[in-house]
């Protein structure tokens, strides 16, 4: 009889008298419930110092979830016939979180193509699918409705990887440490000329990461418009992310009786991490196509002949050769007078005469 009527003078009174009636309990009860109450009245003080932020802090809350409660009850229940209720079965709650957990997964399984998934922390989904999958329906449906303004983000590493197909080169994503500048053992081996003896043997494997590349004959297999279109898509898909990503809660707060937590959410991390591991995506394929280019500009100059100093140097003669020996390598072929042509030009390389050994390479150049 006691507590229904202390619950009723509790509903019709403020802050001031709550704190009363607590008093009047404290006094009535002993022993461990004592000590219960006391620390309850300690929260209930600790309440009445926030006074009005409190009191408009709760009016907000409530205001918010009132606004929201329609599609946020019809995402956590589900329509009839389906409505299990409580984030469950085909409900969109549910569905939304294993679209979630694989759009994780899926990201992480693409770090033996893109390394730039695994420098960003990504390699390893696991640890946030458990996060994500005890997430209550509240933080998801705020997830829902701001990744809901991408559209198809399921399908993000499903196209990465067919991005990955397209150019069909490794080294287009490859993203080399800070500091590594020297070519590799491994590297010069793998572009040694074949029978490196007699003339073209002078220049030796090749001691630059501009000729080992030149070398190897890379091509864009894609075409460069379609190329341009595609890497606009994805700056915008990257910037969607990372807007959305601000948007998104960066911590989960629960409150009880004046006593509160803030949960980590790290779902904003990881989406606003994925604008930034396409970005670095693209950063790599950027320094491909230059890379590219340098390659293609050297060509151009051995075509036409360029009367260039740079190429008339120990380094710029090994830079046209190796240019040369890349087209070799694209085509698949050479031709027995383009090959005499290189060896004379190895053989004014050892002697020096570096502007003979450039004549000979624009000769051979000239008779692919």
């Amino acid at each position: 009889m006691f507590a229904v009527q202390a619950r009723a003078d509790w509903a019709s009174g403020d802050i001031t008298d709550i704190i009363n009636n607590v008093k009047t309990i404290l006094a009535e009860v002993a022993g461990d419930v004592t000590n219960m109450a006391s620390e309850f009245v300690q929260q209930i003080n600790a309440l009445n110092a926030e006074g009005q932020t409190v009191r408009e802090t709760v009016q907000d809350a409530l205001d918010f979830v009132q606004h929201r409660r329609t599609p946020l009850l019809d995402f956590v229940n589900g329509s009839p016939p389906n409505n299990t209720g409580r984030c469950g079965q085909n409900t969109p709650c549910e569905n939304f979180r294993l679209d979630l957990e694989n759009f994780v997964l899926d990201m992480a399984n693409l770090k033996s193509m893109f390394p730039q998934i695994e420098q960003h922390g990504l390699g390893d989904g696991t640890i946030l699918v458990d996060i994500i999958d005890t997430l209550p329906p509240f933080v998801l449906f705020g997830f829902y409705e701001i990744l809901n303004k991408v559209p198809n983000w399921q399908d993000t590493p499903q196209n990465l990887a067919a991005l990955y197909d397209e150019i069909s080169d490794a080294d287009a994503f490859s993203a080399e440490p800070l500091g590594a500048s020297a070519a590799t053992a491994a590297s010069i081996a793998s572009v040694t000329p074949n029978g490196a003896s007699g003339g073209q043997g002078a220049f030796g494997p090749p001691g630059t990461k501009l000729d080992i590349f030149c070398s190897e004959g890379k091509q864009l297999r894609d075409d460069p418009v379609h190329l341009n279109r595609v890497r606009a898509n994805w700056t915008w898909l990257a910037n969607m992310l990372d807007g959305i990503g601000e948007a998104a809660p960066d911590w989960y707060d629960i409150t009880l009786a004046g006593e509160g937590a803030d949960i980590p959410v790290p779902v904003k991390a990881f989406i606003k991490t994925a604008g930034k591991v396409i970005e670095s995506i693209f950063a790599s394929v950027d320094a491909y196509r230059a890379n590219l280019a340098l390659c293609k500009q050297i060509e151009t100059d051995v075509a036409q002949r360029a009367p260039l100093l740079e190429y008339r140097t120990a380094a710029g003669n090994k830079d046209a050769y190796w240019a040369v020996k890349g087209v070799v390598q694209a085509q698949g072929h050479s031709s027995p007078t383009a090959d005499a042509l290189l060896s004379d030009a190895g053989n004014f390389y050892s002697e020096d005469r570096y502007k003979d050994a450039y004549r000979k390479i624009c000769d051979a150049y000239a008779a692919l």
